[in-house]
C-alpha cells in the first residue's frame, strides 16, 4: 500500500508495513468457539483485581508495596483456584460414576479425537490409527488379567 505522502515519509511507512508482522484471521479461527470456565464469583473478583495490579505494576516497576500487593492476591487466587478444581475433582471421585469420570476427563484432554505417534517394538514410528489400535490391543493383551475365569477374545483388524 502506498501512501500519499514525501517520498520519505511514503518510503518509512513501506518499510515500516513490510517489516510488521500483519494479523491475520481465517475462517477456521473466526469460526470458533471460545470456551471459557465459569468460577466461582470469588475466584473471578480476585482475577480482575489481580489484573488490575498487574497494569499498575507494569507501568510502575519499582513501586515494591504494589509488587508486594500483587504478590499477595495473586497466591490468593492461585490457592482459591486449586482448592476450587481441588473440589470438583473429590465431586468426580465421590460419584462412583464411570460416565463421570470420563466426561471430567473429556472436558480437559486438549486434543480428543487423536493419539500421538507411536513406536512398535522394532522402534519404528507408527502413525496410522488403525496400527496404533493394534499396537495397544497387543500391550494390553499382553499386560491383562483373566477375571472370573474369562480370558477376553480381541480380534484381528
Amino acid at each position: 500500500m502506498l501512501y500519499n505522502f514525501s517520498a520519505v515519509e511514503s518510503t518509512i511507512y513501506n518499510a515500516i508495513e513490510m517489516a510488521l508482522p500483519k494479523q491475520t484471521t481465517t475462517a477456521c479461527h473466526s469460526s470458533k468457539k471460545r470456551i471459557n470456565k465459569r468460577y466461582p464469583r470469588a475466584i473471578r473478583k480476585l482475577r480482575v483485581k489481580k489484573r488490575y495490579l498487574w497494569r499498575h505494576l507494569r507501568s510502575d516497576k519499582n513501586n515494591l508495596i504494589l509488587r508486594a500487593e500483587y504478590k499477595k492476591c495473586n497466591n490468593e487466587w492461585r490457592d482459591l483456584l486449586r482448592n476450587y478444581e481441588k473440589q470438583s475433582e473429590e465431586k468426580v471421585i465421590e460419584a462412583e460414576n464411570i460416565g463421570v469420570f470420563y466426561n471430567h476427563v473429556s472436558k480437559r484432554t486438549t486434543y480428543p479425537s487423536g493419539i500421538g505417534a507411536l513406536l512398535n517394538s522394532n522402534d519404528n514410528i507408527v502413525t496410522d490409527d488403525k496400527a496404533k489400535a493394534k499396537l495397544f490391543n497387543e500391550y494390553f493383551a499382553s499386560v491383562g488379567t483373566v477375571a472370573n475365569c474369562v480370558q477376553p477374545v480381541c480380534t484381528n483388524y
